[in-house]
């Protein structure tokens, strides 16, 4: 599960079409609470995305939370805080 979690977390990106560029400034405009464009609050809201598109392919627990909160500190209720930890190492590096 931890293997998947890590590996799906950013699947809800692929909604918004962007490359890299397109990522960056989207994440620089967030960064400095700039507007962005309607492609780009996608990007920047891919967890959510992803997460859903997870659950519509069978996918459950951390899996789907990872997606959903994997900016997020501290662990969502039901899941292991030292799993939750791994994983947010593991996207940081």
């Amino acid at each position: 599960d931890l293997v998947r979690a890590a590996l799906l977390h950013d699947v809800g990106k692929a909604h918004a079409g962007l490359g890299v560029w397109g990522r960056s400034v989207a994440s620089l405009l967030a960064m400095f609470h700039l507007p962005v464009t309607a492609r780009m609050r996608i990007y920047l809201e891919h967890g959510a995305l992803g997460s859903i598109d997870l659950v519509q392919s069978g996918e459950a627990g951390i899996v789907v939370a990872f997606a959903d909160g994997h900016r997020s500190a501290s662990a969502p209720p039901g899941i292991d805080t030292a799993d939750w930890a791994v994983l947010r190492r593991a996207d940081d590096e």
